[in-house]
């Protein structure tokens, strides 16, 4: 065999080798060096020596990072013809890198006129070139030469490459992850013993700090940044990093160590959190049983630019996670710019940052002190606060010479690392009597190695080598084919492979070809003229489905529950062997989904059908009710109404709501976020003609006010303010700029005999001290409080009314209350009490409550370490909120605020995954109530009762409901509803 290492030998970037093994040509990655200074731009030395390679077979893909993608398009564009084998995530992952790319080499054409790498249709011909490969299934890639996929952590999809040939075994490792992350799992070394290990080396010489006391670190300064007032940046790599973070700000909240500052994602971020959800497998247990979603009521995506201003501009406190992550591009860029210069904020970095990156240079000038930095085209006096955590995605010098270990090469390549990193583990590994090489970019090596037995390795399929064909003088059976050479299914064979294992005879393929043509039940047909073994899961639904599809009558009218989990009902026009179709609908259809009679009406509600709902809301609200979107939850049977202004919706339109609950039979709830859109247009639509905007429309969504700075004169301003409230509920907060630029606040005249607003104002915060009052402000000629809540607020009417007597001005209290300070309350008061929290606090302004729940183990009685209890902390939470604090337990309803939970369990997960004790397996089960617990279930279509488990390593231990479990198996159901423990 022979080795090229046309990139990423002897640097971070630009990965890619060429093996030429078994008669095949094969390319492993082909990346780019993303310098600063050449983004997605024509710049030699960012690419790989492509120029060393004349043909190829094939092109494998470790991971979808632009260091080891990024000039795929390059080469497929000169081998249209050879394919680009990945996993599943990596695909998708790949896709919208890439997509990313085209925006940005276009965005720096039009800015700076350089060319871009490549344009949209060497994207799109990449991309119809790639073929998804799932993990652990065999690929054969030539006679005598195959390829195998292995988990490689990093990322989601990563993984590490095993070929298999007669002419030795490689292992090309790509970037691995030894240590379990919060997104992806630690790889474990496959079952393969290479003869060439090709390892990557980023973190040599360096040994990685404790992940848990990094995140900690990291957190706390998060929130002792938040806690002042200040923004936080933490500019992350869009694909594993970002996520990471966002599910480490996540952990820490729920364990009540983080306040509820709002946490913002910008960038491609949003995108590839899109992609992990699509792909759960790929994912740790722990996020799978949350359905893989990263955005939730404290985290949310910045999707537009004037979202983006207003973060960067309104006063509130904030969590900003933004590519790129060496703020080399993207919108981290401009957050940077706008932070930099002051104090209060702070610039987190907590991943590899290039030489020639803005990055780099922030990391040095925090250990130096302040200075001056360059971001994008501006110098910035940097001022904020700064910080590096060790958050690495990539194994360390000991995990690496550990993995090398254990895996037990003849010679280890070591690659993608600088001299020093690569120098050091090629020491500790010639320090324990390893062969070690360092290459450089554009060297060939050549190689011989003795072809080891079966026993050396992992085994190989019989149709690889076999020495006797199994159906030899026999008709062709593919079930006794598939248990002789493919068991238990997953593998790809060549159609020469499986007729050599019948027959003795590769020119009989096309004979094989033909008999999968005709029965695909156990082999299908792929690209390229491969074959997939079916698992054997696989071939038994399979085979059900052909027995229930057998069943079923064309005419005949069927249930089942689409994608948004509504009932819908169809005549079957058509039945084609293992899956048919209805009226109206080219979809294909299985049996699975067929809802059985009995079982629909013993779940069916009163009311209307979900879709039937959903019209019949939207034809209730005029269009000046601005109602932008209906959706539903189907358990909870409630119809979601999203307005472009909610508070005055919810007001207006309260006879509609009550008539459509009424003749629905769903509850109404309203989406509590404004369209700031909407806002936006509004604010531009109330000003009279003349105003010229200068600055604005911000939106300050935590006290509902809309501010905008306007050049022209005063006249028209008051009624346009009103106009604003009474469509938008939210206040028109209007500064004029005269004509020299300075900014005068806008109010109407001074009341008859009234103090100077100043001192007024002054007067009112000392009288008040101390009452949970946080702002004064005049909106016309009403000075409006602004308490914690206006429940607090309430409290103090008649020194508020003493007060409008002794300052002359009309005094009111503002309806919203500050909810991240509530929130912020409730975080403290449940971890002073010791309460363990299973689902965070969430706060309902239009009830005066917040809810959390808690385990089922507090009690109102029990007490923290100053003696107060569960009752107390109740009492003091309204004391200083005026909101009421309902905990949510496994206990009865308790008067003082403690409820049953709503609970349905904490997540829906594979059986597949549960694994039952030892004792359990002894345990005989009634049968009797085996079979009514079977039955009950197959009514329901659910669980009654979430089963309980302990979530163990990759799978979980069964703690509680056996005969739930056993009814779950034999009803085939794939997943079931569980209460989960750590």
């Amino acid at each position: 065999m022979r080795i090229t290492f046309l990139g990423g030998a002897d640097q971070v970037g630009a990965s890619s080798i060429l093996l030429e093994i078994s008669g095949k040509r094969l390319l492993i990655d082909a990346g780019i060096h993303p310098s600063p200074k050449a983004r997605w731009g024509l710049s030699g030395d960012q690419l790989p020596h492509l120029s060393a390679i004349e043909a190829l077979d094939a092109i494998l893909v470790t991971h979808a990072h632009t260091d080891h993608t990024g000039a795929l398009e390059l080469v497929v564009a000169r081998f249209p013809d050879c394919p680009v084998y990945a996993t599943p995530p990596t695909v998708a992952l790949t896709r919208v890198l890439h997509a990313d790319a085209r925006r940005i080499m276009a965005s720096r054409l039009d800015e700076e006129g350089e060319l871009p790498l490549f344009d949209d249709v060497a994207v799109q011909k990449l991309l119809a070139a790639m073929v998804a490969v799932p993990l652990r299934a065999r690929l054969p890639l030539g006679e005598g030469l195959a390829a195998t996929y292995y988990p490689a952590g990093h990322i989601a999809g990563a993984a590490m490459i095993a070929l298999d040939s007669d002419e030795g075994r490689v292992l090309i490792s790509g970037d691995v992850s030894v240590s379990p992350q919060r997104t992806v799992d630690g790889l474990k070394p496959p079952p393969f013993r290479p003869d060439i290990l090709i390892l990557e080396s980023t973190y040599g010489g360096r040994l990685h700090a404790n992940r848990a006391t990094e995140e900690r670190r990291l957190v706390e300064r998060v929130e002792q940044v938040t806690a002042a007032g200040g923004k936080v940046l933490i500019p992350a790599f869009a694909l594993g990093r970002a996520q990471e973070l966002i599910e480490i700000l996540r952990a820490f909240r729920k364990a009540n160590e983080l306040s509820a500052v709002p946490v913002w994602v910008d960038g491609m971020v949003r995108a590839v959190c899109g992609i992990y959800a699509q792909f759960p497998d790929a994912l740790p247990l722990a996020l799978q049983e949350r359905g893989a979603r990263f955005f939730d009521e404290f985290t949310r995506p910045v999707e537009r630019g004037d979202q983006r201003n207003a973060l960067v501009w309104e006063s509130q406190p904030a969590i900003i996670i933004s590519s790129s992550g060496m703020l080399a591009g993207g919108p981290s860029l401009s957050y940077a710019r706008a932070l930099a210069g002051q104090p209060q904020h702070a610039i987190f970095l907590t991943g590899y940052q290039d030489e020639e990156s803005p990055g780099r240079r922030l990391q040095a000038m925090a250990a130096r002190g302040h200075g001056t930095l360059k971001l994008g085209k501006e110098v910035v006096d940097v001022q904020c606060q700064l910080g590096t955590y060790g958050l690495s995605a990539h194994a360390d010098e000991a995990q690496l010479v550990s993995l090398a270990e254990t895996l037990d090469p003849t010679t280890v390549f070591l690659v993608h690392g600088d001299g020093a990193a690569r120098e050091s583990i090629a020491h500790a590994l010639r320090e324990r009597g390893r062969r070690t090489e360092s290459p450089r970019a554009g060297q060939s090596l050549e190689f011989g190695f003795r072809v080891r037995s079966v026993g050396a390795g992992s085994p190989r399929p019989a149709s690889a080598g076999s020495p006797r064909p199994y159906g030899i003088d026999r008709p062709l059976d593919l079930g006794e084919l598939w248990r002789a050479v493919a068991a238990p299914g997953g593998n790809y064979f060549t159609l020469a492979e499986l007729a050599r294992a019948w027959w003795g005879d590769d020119a009989r393929a096309d004979e094989l070809r033909a008999a999968l043509e005709k029965d695909d039940a156990f082999f299908v047909l792929a690209e390229r003229g491969l074959a997939r073994a079916r698992t054997g899961e696989q071939i038994e639904q399979r085979a059900w489905r052909i027995a229930r599809v057998a069943e079923l009558q064309v005419g005949a009218e069927i249930h089942w529950r689409d994608a948004e989990g509504a009932v819908r009902t169809a005549q079957i026009v058509r039945r084609e062997h293992d899956h048919f179709f209805v009226a109206g609908d080219d979809t294909p259809h299985y049996p699975e989904e067929i809802i059985p009679v009995e079982t629909l009406h013993a779940t069916s509600l009163p009311g209307m059908e979900p879709n039937a709902a959903l019209a019949f809301a939207r034809a209730q609200y005029p269009p000046e009710a601005r109602l932008r979107r209906v959706g539903y939850r189907l358990d909870e049977r409630v119809l979601v109404l999203t307005f472009d202004f909610p508070d005055v919706a919810r007001e207006q339109f309260a006879a509609i709501h009550a008539r459509v609950e009424s003749e629905s039979g769903w509850k109404i709830e309203t989406d509590p976020e404004a369209n700031q859109a909407a806002l936006v247009a509004l604010a531009r639509q109330v000003l009279p003609e003349g105003c010229e905007i200068v600055k604005g429309p911000a939106i300050h969504r935590e006290d509902k006010r809309v501010a905008v700075t306007v050049r022209a004169a005063v006249a028209g301003i008051e009624p346009a303010v009103e106009q604003f409230r009474e469509t938008s509920g939210y206040a028109l907060s209007v500064t004029i700029a005269d004509a020299d630029a300075q900014l005068l606040p806008f109010a109407q005249e001074q009341p008859m005999g009234a103090m100077e607003i100043n001192a007024a104002l002054g007067l009112i915060r000392a009288q008040l001290a101390g009452s949970t009052l946080y702002r004064t402000g005049l909106k016309g000629d009403t000075i409006v409080l602004s308490f914690i809540s206006p429940q607090v607020g309430a409290r103090y009417r008649e020194q508020i009314e003493s007060l409008s007597l002794t300052v002359g001005w009309p005094l009111a209290i503002h309806p919203q209350p500050n909810q991240s300070e509530i929130l912020q309350i409730a975080h403290a008061l449940i971890a002073r009490v010791g309460w363990i929290v299973t689902r965070p606090p969430s706060i309902h302004t239009d009830r005066g409550e917040v809810r959390v729940v808690v385990t089922p183990h507090p009690v109102p009685s029990s007490s923290d370490k100053t003696g107060q209890t569960g009752e107390g902390v109740i009492e003091e939470f309204e004391a200083q909120t005026g909101y009421r604090l309902v905990v949510e337990t496994g206990a009865s309803p308790d008067p003082k605020g403690f409820s049953k939970p709503l609970g349905s369990g904490d997540a829906e997960i594979p059986l597949a995954r549960i694994r039952i004790t030892r004792h359990q397996q002894t345990l005989t089960l009634d049968a009797n109530k085996q079979q009514k617990t079977t039955e009950q279930l197959r009514r329901l279509g659910r669980v009654n009762k979430p089963i309980r488990v302990k979530r163990v390593g990759d799978g979980y231990i069964l703690l509680d409901g056996l005969y739930r479990l056993r009814a779950a198996e034999a009803l085939g159901w794939e997943r079931i509803a569980a209460t989960v423990e750590e």
